[in-house]
């Protein structure tokens, strides 16, 4: 093998540990969103949900305002 052959080898293996990298990053931060807290049956009717004030779903967080605004 010439030099050019192991070096076109080692750059193929790490842009596959760079892919693998981006891969588990992305998964990561992913599975981080923000969801609805368990019990959450109903995330359209946030107004009379009992959960409202721990919710961190963005349709929670306006109804929240809306509540605290009148």
């Amino acid at each position: 093998m010439t030099r050019r052959d192991t070096t076109r080898r080692e750059f193929i293996r790490s842009l596959g540990r760079t892919a693998a990298l981006g891969a588990v990053a992305g998964a990561g931060i992913l599975s981080g969103r923000k969801s609805a807290p368990p019990g959450c049956d109903e995330p359209n009717a946030c107004q009379s949900c009992k959960l409202l004030g721990r919710c961190n779903l963005p349709a929670a967080q306006t109804a929240l305002k809306r509540q605290r605004n009148g």
